[in-house]
């Protein structure tokens, strides 16, 4: 920030619930006189309605994402419920999947442990995918098989693996 011509500074925090979810501040750059204590109550006042008018924000974000992942979700449902056949039945739920978690495109990979192998059986959004073979240790999905974990987050995939598993 710029702080040349300011000589005060006030800070408020957005408190809710006991939280802090925010601040508020604000300078004297532009009028130049001194920040009187007479003025901190209504300044404290409106922060305090601005952490209220915050913490609605937040929840009616947060209530919206809940609502979009469970009309995903009785999207998937039905789909499933459906008479459909095996591979579009995958293809269905992968790509309500892929629709919930906002991804790009997503994969479902068989796991054959005799000859420890995966081969993807049906994508979303990636071409010529199906049918591709890796051994266990290869990518993200052979890397899950390999380690005892229940899900793994990749934050940037192309790093070196050996940044990723520390």
């Amino acid at each position: 920030m710029d702080k040349e011509g300011v000589n005060e500074w006030l800070c408020l925090p957005l408190l809710h619930k006991g939280e802090v979810i925010g601040a508020l501040s604000a300078d004297n750059r532009y009028s130049q006189r001194p920040i009187r204590e007479e003025e901190l109550g209504p300044v404290a006042l409106f922060a305090s309605i601005a952490a209220v008018a915050l913490a609605n924000a937040l929840l009616f974000e947060e209530t919206k994402r809940h609502a979009e992942q469970l009309e995903a979700l009785r999207r998937t449902t039905l789909a499933i419920t459906a008479p459909l056949e095996h591979n579009a039945l995958l293809c269905t739920i992968l790509a309500h999947a892929v629709e919930l978690l906002k991804a790009k495109g997503g994969g479902f990979y068989k796991y054959y442990p005799e000859r420890e192998e995966l081969e993807i059986i049906a994508d979303h959004n990636r071409p010529c995918s199906v049918g591709r073979t890796m051994k266990v240790g290869e990518g993200i999905a052979g890397r899950l098989v390999q380690n005892p974990q229940t899900f793994i987050i990749i934050e940037n995939y192309y790093l070196p693996f050996a940044q990723i598993w520390r």
